[in-house]
């Protein structure tokens, strides 16, 4: 097990996510969460993220909270959203007047993947500044997102760890990959890094590059 980071890349929708398991995760872990809340007079609004871990106990996929976060997490979101295809700020105004149950949301039925592009000593200590430079991305296979970038006189430089998001989407999940990784290429830093395993498993590969 190596050092903790920050999300380094991220799939939607998971391939392995049933019905069965919705159920599992509404009623164990949602439900009797919202029921406390309303319990105690202390009614939630807002982004409720839950960091769960999926296990194989006996052939059954089962689910355990490790913990809530009251926000959009970034990997995830970056993931998530570009397959929403309802209007966001409808989703926000709906949530804080607590009308939700009268929006319909709608997704893409399309893959996305994401990748951290981060800097050479990152988790453990930082880097020095770096200047960018960005090839044309092709937005029909996705974009970039600017993490921990600086501007200065007109030149973007990394400040930090996770400084760019590499976000690929397609009709399947690995013509997303594969878009990912080469916008990930568009990408140009002296010490630039990035996980080439990201959507391995889930697509069941034998090799990565």
């Amino acid at each position: 097990m190596g050092v903790n980071t920050g999300g380094m890349g991220a799939i939607a929708p998971a391939n392995f996510f049933s019905n069965e398991l919705e159920e599992k995760i509404k009623n164990h872990i949602f439900k009797p969460t919202l029921e406390k809340l309303q319990a105690n007079n202390t009614p939630f609004k807002g982004v409720l993220l839950a960091e769960i871990v999926v296990i194989e106990e006996k052939g059954v996929l089962e689910p355990y909270l490790l913990d809530f976060g009251v926000r959009f997490k970034d990997i995830e979101c970056q993931t998530i959203l570009p397959l929403l295809e309802s209007s966001l700020l409808d989703l926000c105004l709906a949530t804080a007047k607590g009308e939700l149950n009268s929006l319909e949301l709608v997704f893409s039925k399309e893959f996305v993947m994401s990748v951290a592009l981060v800097s050479r000593n990152y988790p453990t200590s930082s880097s020095p500044k770096q200047t960018l430079y960005i090839d044309p991305v092709d937005e029909k296979k996705g974009h970039l997102i600017l993490g921990e970038v600086e501007q200065d006189n007109g030149v973007f430089e990394s400040s930090g760890g996770r400084v760019i998001f590499a976000i690929g989407r397609g009709k399947s999940l690995l013509e997303a990959r594969n878009n990912a990784y080469e916008i990930a290429q568009k990408v140009h830093f002296e010490g630039m890094f990035y996980r080439k395993d990201i959507g391995f498993k889930a697509l069941d590969l034998k090799e990565y590059s």
